[in-house]
């Protein structure tokens, strides 16, 4: 019978240290986006890097100022043909630990190996049990064959094909009708969303750009707040504008559309400085502009295709051992999407 290895209880401490300080990291620069500026650097980022988590696009925004376009595993770029440069520093993000576990189809449940009663009724599944601190080079720190362009182009005019249709299309999905009609119906407004009528309402005398950018606009306020309670969009009016404008420019960046004229508002004024507000805020409007993308023009869903290859982290994404369950009981429980756990939120209707 072979022996158990032995880990060295100073390299566990070491591992915690490292997850703790990268998500204080994560904290410390989400307190430092203050201005319309800075939050508008991390909506790009999220164009660029639309699969990744909102903690690890925080924490590779940190580490390169903005400059990365392709964080890759140093196993990854050598299987593409790609080598390090020598002397790089390696990104540090999270990556996830995943452990084939046995899941209850009757219940519904993840359980136990030894809470098993009857097999017949398990079946098992990867899971996300824990998060460990991983290394990631970006695309500048490598040399080598050279990779498909996959990052978005600015287009000199009009609108990606099908993309039109395909926000039509969302808005179908979710009940509503697409008009687009004579300005002074919207009364100054470049477009408007009406819940209870499932109507979205668009201005007819504006550019084809100008017309899909309203129209990802409305379509994020159908699919993020179409169902709040009579008076609850008023209340927070200010800040439904900021995820709908936000994901606005994150989908229109990632199909290559000028976002240059976008503008936001002091993150302060906002969120009254609350941190837990500018993340649950950020964490709405990424999910929202990654489930849209996932419907948009097949262009799109090539790149994202591509990306999801070139972002996986082949080499970190490995079988637990007792080491990685050891340093992750030391953390908060966590789920699928980020290391920590989402901080408790204060009701909206609160604030």
């Amino acid at each position: 019978m072979s022996k158990e290895k032995t880990v060295d209880p100073q390299w566990i401490e070491n591992q915690r240290n490292e997850l703790a300080a990268l998500h204080q990291q994560i904290i410390d620069g989400v307190a430092n986006i203050t201005s319309g500026e800075e939050w508008k650097a991390m909506l790009s980022m999220m164009a660029k890097m639309p699969t990744y988590s909102f903690n690890n696009i925080m924490l590779i925004l940190q580490q390169t100022n903005g400059e990365a376009t392709m964080p890759a595993s140093f196993t990854f770029w050598k299987t593409v043909g790609r080598s390090v440069r020598k002397g790089e520093k390696a990104l540090r993000i999270f990556a996830p630990v995943i452990k084939k576990m046995p899941f209850n189809t009757s219940t519904q449940e993840w359980i136990e190996k030894d809470e098993i009663v009857d097999p017949a009724n398990i079946i098992w599944r990867k899971k996300v049990v824990g998060f460990k601190p991983a290394p990631v080079f970006d695309v500048a720190q490598t040399i080598g064959a050279p990779l498909p362009d996959v990052q978005p182009k600015l287009l000199s005019g009009g609108v990606p094909e099908g993309l039109k249709e395909d926000l039509e299309h969302i808005a179908y999905t979710l009940g509503y009708t697409v008009s687009y009609v004579d300005p002074s119906l919207l009364h100054g407004a470049n477009g408007v969303t009406k819940p209870k009528e499932k109507i979205i309402h668009v201005r007819n005398d504006v550019s084809d750009a100008a017309t899909v950018k309203t129209l990802i606009h409305e379509v994020s306020h159908a699919r993020m707040h179409g169902d709040l309670k009579d008076g609850e969009y008023v209340e927070h009016r200010g800040l439904y504008e900021i995820e709908a404008e936000s994901s606005a420019y994150i989908i229109a960046a990632a199909h290559g559309l000028d976002t240059s004229q976008y503008s936001f508002p002091y993150v302060a004024g906002w969120s009254q400085g609350d941190t837990e507000q500018i993340i649950e805020t950020a964490e709405n409007v990424l999910k929202n502009a990654q489930d849209i993308l996932q419907h948009t023009n097949p262009a799109v869903l090539q790149r994202k295709e591509i990306i999801n290859e070139l972002a996986k982290e082949s080499d970190t994404l490995s079988t637990p051992t007792k080491t990685h369950e050891a340093i992750n009981k030391s953390q908060p429980a966590c789920n699928s999407r980020d290391p920590f756990p989402a901080p408790a939120r204060t009701s909206r209707s609160t604030r």
